[in-house]
């Protein structure tokens, strides 16, 4: 299955050199508080459009999360790891649910539960400069 997912430049060379390692999803009770966290697990989309990712904002982070798009060729053997988001959020609490459904296109998203070895990214392209960040 062939999805997508976007990074920013200062991460680029660790993935490059380890895969996606490092992605995980919080779980925030319904209080508001970080309980725990679901690692690894990467986040993915089969979107590749660089101006449809809402959750891209610069509202905290000060650069561009989606300066490059890597393509990830997940192997069918490993499809049961593959997550579609949406259809997990209703077994999140009600906080962790927001973080899926609360952003437009998050019906797009998938999560890996694991690490995605570099050999796995097929294609990776830097955002062209006629696509605003």
């Amino acid at each position: 299955m062939k999805l997508y997912h976007f990074t920013p430049t200062l991460l680029l060379n660790a993935i490059l050199k380890n895969g996606l390692t490092l992605g995980r999803l919080p779980i925030i009770d319904d209080n508001g508080r970080l309980r725990a966290f679901m690692e690894p697990c990467q986040w993915l989309t089969n979107n590749g459009d660089w101006n449809s990712q809402s959750w891209a904002t610069r509202e905290l982070i000060k650069y561009d999360r989606t300066a490059f798009r890597l393509t990830i060729i997940i192997p069918k053997h490993h499809k049961e790891k593959l997550l579609k988001a949406i259809d997990y959020a209703p077994y999140l609490p009600k906080n962790s649910q927001r973080l899926i459904t609360d952003w437009p296109g998050s019906e797009h998203w998938y999560f890996f539960v694991g690490r995605i070895p570099r050999g796995w990214i097929r294609t990776i392209e830097q955002r062209p400069a006629e696509v605003s960040a």
